[in-house]
């Protein structure tokens, strides 16, 4: 998808409805914890837009330099809510045995992650034997070894420097990688400076590679089960608001992102924001397999192929369709 699609969206009305008949509850305060990523645009207009304020909640944004390091929080409890990829949820599920569940699915990268090179290199092939800045371990890394393989390569063939994305970013623009393994805004800041993109996750071979969800610990949503619903329909609206206003969503999430509103419309059509209609399709019918089911399995073949992961995993306990249900049938 090159662009939000401008779809209008009936749940748009019962949403706001329902939203506005639970304020009379006292705000219950929460924190989330994530990465400072466009795919959570959704996220942070229902901020802006008091969307968040409208389902009775006070909540509190704390961003993390990478999808993976709002984990650790998540599992002590010092956050309550996480958004990030299923790379990193099944990894931990099958490395600490981690009880996670997905109750909603934000967006996948399409092309917003990308492998950008100083401008003497214009393809993937030609940084062989050079530095590239990736975060080892984490989901950048998979999607530079899904990248390499494409082309022909393994890790063998290139330096590897350890950083997280939005060190790896900074890292090249002050030249001292050849190449990093990041996302917007870097993307956009190395191309506007001369960088080259020599490979992204509108690759035919990287498509939904990289999906981001909501998630929470199991012992959270079943004692939370009302906060956890009411925090996925505040981000539903703010998807169906963007939809219907995409050049105020466009600032908003600039702003957020510390981008300028047109930067923003081109990270977002790297992107593929979900919304709730996508996320019913994901879930399926009730008492089916679901859909993206199939992603997951890709993701943890990957982990499994590599032995990153010892514990087993049970995909279809970690994908909680009740929230997602029960909203669209509002």
């Amino acid at each position: 998808m090159t662009q939000i699609a401008l779809r209008s969206l009936a749940p748009l009305a019962a949403l706001a409805t329902y939203a506005f008949a639970t304020t009379a509850m006292a705000d219950t305060e929460i924190t989330v914890g994530h990465d400072w990523w466009v795919g959570y645009s959704g996220v942070f207009v229902a901020e802006d837009q008091g969307f968040f304020k409208d389902e009775g909640l006070d909540v509190t944004l704390q961003m993390f330099a990478s999808p993976s390091e709002a984990l650790p929080p998540l599992i002590a409890g010092h956050v309550d809510i996480g958004m990030t990829t299923l790379h990193n949820l099944l990894l931990v599920a099958g490395t600490q045995g981690q009880p996670f569940r997905v109750g909603y699915f934000l967006d996948a990268s399409n092309g917003a992650d990308a492998i950008i090179a100083q401008s003497d290199f214009s393809s993937l092939a030609d940084l062989e034997g050079h530095k590239i800045a990736v975060n080892i371990g984490d989901l950048n890394h998979m999607f530079l070894i899904v990248a390499l393989e494409d082309v022909g390569m393994t890790e063998e063939d290139v330096d590897l420097v350890n950083m997280a994305p939005d060190a790896a970013g900074a890292a090249y623009m002050a030249g001292n990688v050849d190449a990093a393994v990041t996302w917007e805004p870097w993307l956009t800041r190395a191309r506007q400076a001369g960088g080259n993109i020599v490979y992204s996750t509108a690759e035919p071979a990287a498509q939904n590679l990289i999906l981001n969800g909501i998630v929470a610990t199991e012992t959270f949503i079943e004692e939370n089960p009302g906060v956890f619903e009411s925090y996925i329909r505040a981000v539903a609206r703010g998807v169906a608001w963007m939809q219907e206003h995409p050049d105020e969503a466009n600032e908003i999430v600039g702003r957020k992102l510390e981008v300028s509103a047109d930067d923003t419309k081109a990270m977002v059509a790297a992107d593929h924001i979900y919304d709730l209609e996508d996320n019913v399709a994901f879930f399926g019918e009730p008492g089916g397999v679901p859909p993206i089911r199939a992603t997951m399995e890709r993701v943890l073949g990957f982990l499994q192929q590599r032995e990153m992961v010892t514990k087993p995993v049970d995909i279809d306990t970690m994908i909680d369709r009740r929230f997602v249900d029960q909203i669209a049938a509002e």
